[in-house]
């Protein structure tokens, strides 16, 4: 259908964008391309596919705020793939984590009794 000639579409434009030798140089640009393919690979189940390009996009964004769609799409291609919601918590507290939020990964003793002090306050 649709969904499919806009992927094909998309991934034409990638495809172009990267043979340049500099995929990268316009970078707002680059990026937007870049997770519109992620979107639609993960729309149509391609998690392998979609898997490749938040890679990519992982390792060549200047800034979390840039990474941030990639991480989300990571985690969401990883449930879809495995059913495993535990670990998908455990890895989207990891996500939230390294935006500045303070989320324990395992619940200790040490941790209830800390924010049991911060109720207390």
């Amino acid at each position: 259908g649709s969904v499919g000639k806009e992927n094909e579409l998309l991934h034409k434009g990638l495809k172009s964008l990267e043979s340049s030798g500099v995929p990268w140089e316009q970078y707002s640009l680059s990026l937007e391309i870049y997770n519109a393919v992620i979107v639609s690979d993960y729309s149509l189940g391609l998690f392998a596919d979609a898997k490749l390009i938040i890679d990519k996009v992982l390792r060549n964004t200047k800034s979390l705020d840039d990474k941030l769609h990639s991480y989300l799409h990571q985690l969401l291609c990883e449930i879809e793939e495995t059913s495993d919601y535990s670990q998908g918590v455990i890895n989207g507290v990891k996500i939230l984590n390294r935006y500045g939020f303070d989320i324990p990964t395992s619940i200790s003793s040490t941790c209830i009794s800390r924010e049991s002090m911060k109720l207390k306050i």
